[in-house]
């Protein structure tokens, strides 16, 4: 973005072209390969020179600049450090992240370097210009603000400065449980632990699930699921597995719809199951987006990765003829 000040956030899903994927484990499982996701089938808008590398470097620099207790580079952007502080947030006092070749120049990331980098940042709340999860509560349309609670349960107070808005809040007002469950494009901050502390301005909203919307009810339960759901386990239901779930149940007869059952995964993905009888079939999504269908029928068992939508409603349409 700082490259490119003229624009007000990313193209949409730009954070896609920069996934990375554990492809194996080699060498007695200590050494995990890494590979770059597969390029976007559209264009970024930004200039696709090596984002990726590019970023790695600004980030290294700034965990050696932490690690010897000097403020952060000028280079790494204000809205990188709520997730900055977080990392490592785990680590025993005795546990290190190292950096680099084990030698003189490695640089070790622990504890005492993240209480340094939590000193420099607690001053201040952290500006970040992007997209937010959750429900609208109480709107006040004369001061043209409202309340916000996000995925992690959070409840915040927002502003919004166009009052063209206005309509558009009324409409997804968090009246019961089936409320929309909305994205927010916004100017927001955070603290140095990167938890929301309000919202300053709202450029647009979308409704991401509705009421009126096929498998809305169970989907958004889904997005209010928080870490550790499942007695202290469970990843909270990544935003890609919810997507694909919504396109999914958009193309499949209302009727069928209805007689699909939706449960979330330990990983943070998403599982559809229809059963008949012996027979069921299962639609499972990873945290990343890649699906898979599990087919039983008279005791056997077939598994196939799907490409797209289309293919998995075809697949479900053929089971339930």
């Amino acid at each position: 973005m700082d490259q490119h000040p003229g624009r007000q956030r990313a193209p949409r899903h730009f954070d896609e072209s920069l996934r990375l994927r554990l492809v194996s484990v080699d060498g007695g499982s200590v050494v995990p390969v890494l590979e770059r996701h597969e390029s976007m089938e559209e264009t970024n808008l930004f200039d696709p020179d090596d984002w990726l590398g590019k970023s790695q470097e600004v980030i290294a620099e700034a965990i050696a600049s932490v690690a010897n207790e000097q403020p952060l580079p000028e280079i790494f952007p204000d809205t990188g450090v709520s997730s900055l502080v977080k990392f490592g947030s785990s680590l025993l006092d005795e546990e290190i992240c190292r950096f680099g070749d084990d030698g003189p120049g490695a640089v070790r990331y622990d504890q005492a370097a993240r209480r340094h980098l939590i000193a420099l940042t607690s001053s201040e709340s952290i500006q970040i210009d992007g997209e937010l999860l959750g429900r609208v509560g109480a709107l006040n349309a004369n001061k043209q603000t409202f309340d916000f609670t996000d995925r992690s349960g959070n409840h915040v107070a927002g502003a919004f400065s166009r009052r063209s808005l206005i309509s558009e809040f009324r409409g997804v007002i968090d009246r019961d449980s089936d409320a929309p469950f909305l994205r927010l494009f916004c100017r927001y901050t955070s603290d140095e632990f990167g938890r929301l502390s309000g919202i300053e301005d709202v450029e647009e909203l979308e409704t991401l699930v509705g009421p009126q919307d096929p498998l809305g009810h169970p989907l958004r339960e889904l997005l209010e699921l928080t870490e550790g759901w499942h007695e202290g386990e469970g990843q909270r239901v990544d935003l890609a597995a919810i997507e694909w779930g919504i396109d999914f149940a958009a193309e499949v007869n209302a009727e069928e719809v209805t007689n699909l059952s939706v449960f979330p995964t330990l990983d943070g993905g998403l599982l559809l199951e229809r059963q008949q009888e012996a027979r069921r079939w299962s639609l499972e999504i990873e945290p990343a987006g890649v699906a898979f269908i599990t087919i039983l029928t008279d005791g056997k068992t077939s598994d196939s990765e799907v490409q797209g939508v289309a293919e998995a409603v075809e697949s479900y349409e053929a089971f339930i003829r």
